[in-house]
């Protein structure tokens, strides 16, 4: 069995803040996850298991970043929506700003490398605009 999960760039751009807010010991750093009380639960075991695995020593499982329904869209009550045009223009639109690649697998470290990048770019823009 492969060890791979698939996500939407949203997701994935989830899953960093999500990993940032727990790094920086930030209280209920679950609040931006999902839809309901089973999709929250889903993903933030989801990405507590990378997390986990992550400080092991891991280098798996792989995440697929990918267009349209995936692993935790199963959990949604309101999934159609993940397989939307407009869902999936925006998600193209997340994925170019962060640098990910629709349809390309990273390993865990890798996309919270990519995505620490864009968020510390994003914070010094926003660290220029207002200052």
């Amino acid at each position: 069995m492969e060890d791979k999960i698939r996500l939407r760039p949203g997701h994935a751009l989830r899953f960093g803040l999500y990993f940032l807010a727990r790094e920086l010991e930030i209280p209920n750093a679950s609040h931006v996850m999902g839809i309901g009380a089973e999709m929250r639960a889903r993903e933030v075991e989801l990405y507590d298991s990378f997390i986990e695995r992550m400080r092991a020593g891991e280098d798996s499982p792989l995440i697929e970043i990918v267009e349209g329904l995936e692993d935790v869209c199963a959990h949604c009550p309101e999934s159609e929506r993940c397989d939307s045009g407009d869902t999936k223009e925006h998600d193209r639109a997340i994925a170019e700003v962060t640098n990910l690649s629709i349809g390309t697998e990273y390993k865990p470290r890798e996309l919270l490398s990519i995505l620490r990048a864009f968020h510390e770019t994003a914070q010094q823009v926003y660290e220029r605009v207002l200052y």
